[in-house]
């Protein structure tokens, strides 16, 4: 919920309350779809770490050049998103593969994918319909 709190307002703001909420849906099915494909239609999970995942990604794509503090015991380290959220899917990659209790690994890598699907694919589209995000995503003004 962390992660929704902190990300999913400005991926929100880029894709409007009504686009926000079905994308938020569908990773939350996308996830589950994923998850009871591998783990089996009969092992019961209930949670929303699929559709907050789907966000993770989607912000990874859309703010791409923002930086993210990352913390480790009592360091802080200031990452881009994308790099961020890269370590994020490792550990839940590690997760996955060595079966770790108390996550659906699974849900989480369902909801990532299918928001890195929608990302990757409607990114022209968002920075055609939102200026403030073709200039966030600029970077300095050499990069013209």
């Amino acid at each position: 919920m962390y992660f929704l709190w902190i990300l999913g307002d400005h991926v929100e703001d880029v894709l409007g309350r009504r686009a926000f909420l079905a994308f938020d849906l569908l990773a939350g099915i996308a996830g589950g779809l994923l998850y009871s494909v591998v783990a089996g239609p009969a092992t019961p999970a209930i949670g929303a770490s699929g559709a907050i995942s789907g966000v993770i990604a989607l912000y990874a794509v859309l703010f791409r050049r923002s930086k993210l503090t990352f913390m480790l015991i009592f360091l802080q380290f200031k990452l881009a998103a994308p790099f961020y959220v890269g370590i994020w899917i490792l550990f839940n990659a590690v997760g996955w593969a060595t079966g770790a209790a108390g996550g659906a690994w699974e849900a989480h890598i369902g909801g990532f994918l299918f928001g890195l699907v929608v990302g990757l694919f409607g990114y022209r589209r968002l920075l055609t319909r939102r200026p403030l995000l073709r200039l966030l995503n600029r970077g300095s003004s050499t990069d013209a």
